[in-house]
C-alpha cells in the first residue's frame, strides 16, 4: 500500500525518503519543476517572438523548457507556502526570484564566460543581472502561482498513480540530464571556436605591431582596422561551421555576450544577422 501525504510516503510499513524528502513527494516536486519549466519556455518564447515578429525558440537548453522558471516555482512553493497576504507574497516572490536570477546569471558567466541576458540598458538594475521591471513581473507571477495555478497543479499531479509518477519523473529526469550534458559539451566547443578566432586576430595584431617599429602614430589606427577586418573574416568562416545548438544561441539570445571574446562574438552576430 502507498500512502501519499505532505509529510510522509509509505511503501508497505516503511517510509521511503530521498535527501530527507519523502520519495513520492520528490517525484511530485520534479514533475512540478518540469511543468513550470515548460510554462516558462512557452512564456519566454511567445514574449520574444511577439517582440521580434517571428518564432524564437527560447531557452538555454535544447528541449522545450526553461529550468530557471521551474526552479523559481519550486522555491516559491517550498519557501512561500505559509504567506497568505497577496502583497507580502508579491514582495517575497520578488526577493526569491530576484536572488535566483542573479545567482543563475553569475553562475552561467562564471562557468561559460558568457551572458545570456543583460539589463544594463534598463533603469533600476543590478550589474545587468536583475532589474526592477523583471522583479515586478516575477513578483506578480509568484502571487498568481501560489494563489491560482499551483493548487490545481498539485491536485492534478496527486491523482497520478505512484508507479506511473515514478516512471514519468524518471524519464523526464533522464532526458533533462542528457540535454544538460549535450548543451555543456556544445557550449565548451563554442567557447573553443571563439578562443581560436580571438587568438588568430591577436596574432595578426602582434605581428603588425612588431613590424611597425617607430611608426607608432600610423600603426594604432591601422592595427585596429586590420584586426577588425581579420575578426570579421574569421567570424564569417566560423559561422559556416557552427552547429545547430551554437546557431540557436545567437538566434534565441540577441544580447548574448562573451566576457572573454566580446569582439569575436559581436562580429559573429553581425555575420549571422546578415544571412538571416
Amino acid at each position: 500500500m502507498v500512502i501519499c501525504g505532505d509529510k510522509n510516503v509509505k511503501f508497505g510499513h516503511k517510509t521511503a525518503k530521498f535527501g530527507g524528502i519523502p520519495l513520492l513527494l520528490s517525484y511530485q516536486y520534479f514533475l512540478w519543476f518540469a511543468i513550470y519549466s515548460l510554462a516558462g519556455w512557452v512564456y519566454e518564447s511567445l514574449l520574444c517572438s511577439i517582440r521580434e515578429w517571428k518564432w524564437i525558440n527560447r531557452g538555454f537548453l535544447n528541449g522545450p523548457y526553461c529550468p530557471i522558471y521551474g526552479a523559481g516555482a519550486l522555491l516559491d512553493i517550498m519557501l512561500l507556502g505559509k504567506i497568505d497576504h497577496p502583497i507580502a507574497l508579491f514582495f517575497a516572490g520578488m526577493l526569491v526570484t530576484g536572488i535566483l536570477e542573479y545567482i543563475t546569471s553569475w553562475l552561467l558567466e562564471t562557468l561559460f564566460h558568457a551572458r545570456w541576458w543583460d539589463y544594463r540598458y534598463m533603469r533600476f538594475q543590478i550589474h545587468g543581472r536583475v532589474c526592477l521591471l523583471g522583479g515586478v513581473v516575477f513578483g506578480a507571477m509568484s502571487v498568481l502561482l501560489m494563489k491560482v495555478i499551483h493548487p490545481h497543479v498539485a491536485w492534478a499531479t496527486k491523482q497520478i498513480p505512484p508507479l506511473l509518477l515514478a516512471h514519468l519523473s524518471g524519464l523526464l529526469l533522464a532526458g533533462f540530464c542528457a540535454d544538460v550534458i549535450f548543451t555543456v559539451i556544445h557550449l565548451n566547443s563554442f567557447n573553443k571556436k571563439l578562443k581560436l578566432a580571438h587568438q588568430r586576430a591577436e596574432l595578426l595584431a602582434n605581428e603588425l605591431a612588431a613590424r611597425a617599429g617607430n611608426m607608432r602614430n600610423w600603426v594604432g589606427q591601422e592595427l585596429r582596422t586590420r584586426k577588425s577586418r581579420k575578426i570579421t573574416e574569421l567570424a564569417k568562416a566560423m559561422l559556416r561551421k557552427l552547429t545547430w545548438h551554437e546557431r540557436k544561441i545567437l538566434r534565441s539570445f540577441p544580447r548574448f555576450q562573451s566576457t572573454r571574446y566580446s569582439e569575436v562574438v559581436e562580429k559573429l552576430k553581425e555575420a549571422f544577422r546578415s544571412i538571416r
